[in-house]
């Protein structure tokens, strides 16, 4: 370790109780996603509306991060990776970008800022004709796409309206053009998706099986990247 003190990194804690070491060990406690019924959430598991993506997330480090604190600002499950490598030493990869940041910081208050000044969230194709469904978040307001409005997109002001009740794109085309441009950058730098164990048996990928034998996953790439391309286009 960098800095040479020896410390545990764990998901869960098991084991450690009673074992003197607490104050060396890391916990993190959430959910993956949203329950079925969130009221006064919009929404659940499976979807875009913050009753399918605000979830429980406790962090536990006895000595370093202060006990009965709330945390308001908005944070990502991809934060774990990014503090772990921090705290660790090990450092940031230098052949790729990273999502997710360092919370300590934030945490303990010595960083006073936003953990992110950006927040989104996204779901690639299953089959063809699919759009991509997606959320991202600039502050209070959040623009989103769900499986229930796949032709369209909302604007939400998450301060005044955190039921995603009122839709306000109509009167702030500005801020949901602004977020639009975030999100299609975004989702243009992270690549083609790789293709789930449970897509194989989809019939359009046995189709580029048959067709191209030992390079059919390459061609699926190039489908999903044609995919991609299109949606985007139709993000409107």
């Amino acid at each position: 370790m960098s800095s040479g003190i020896k410390r545990n990194f764990n998901f869960f804690g098991s084991g450690y109780a009673g074992l003197g070491i607490t104050e060396d060990t890391v916990i993190f406690f959430l959910c993956d996603n949203g329950g079925v019924y969130n009221l006064p959430l919009r929404s659940g598991k499976g979807h875009y509306y913050e009753g399918g993506i605000r979830i429980p997330f406790i962090i536990s480090w006895p000595g370093t991060l202060p006990a009965d604190k709330i945390f308001r600002k908005p944070v990502s499950s991809l934060d774990i990776m990014a503090t772990i490598l921090a705290l660790s030493g090990v450092g940031f990869p230098k052949d790729r970008e990273m999502d997710g940041v360092n919370l300590v910081d934030f945490l303990t208050g010595k960083n006073t800022g936003d953990p992110h000044d950006v927040l989104h969230w996204a779901c690639t194709h299953w089959k063809p004709g699919d759009v991509i469904r997606f959320a991202i978040r600039k502050g209070k307001w959040k623009l989103v796409r769900d499986a229930s409005i796949e032709d369209k997109c909302e604007l939400y002001d998450l301060e005044a309206d955190i039921g995603e009740t009122h839709n306000v794109i109509e009167w702030h085309k500005d801020i949901a053009s602004e977020l639009m441009q975030l999100h299609q950058t975004w989702y243009k730098s992270m690549g083609v998706p790789l293709i789930p164990p449970g897509q194989r048996e989809e019939p359009w990928v046995r189709k580029i099986q048959k067709e191209y034998g030992d390079k059919w996953a390459e061609e699926t790439k190039k489908t999903y990247q044609r995919w991609n391309d299109e949606s985007l286009l139709n993000h409107d």
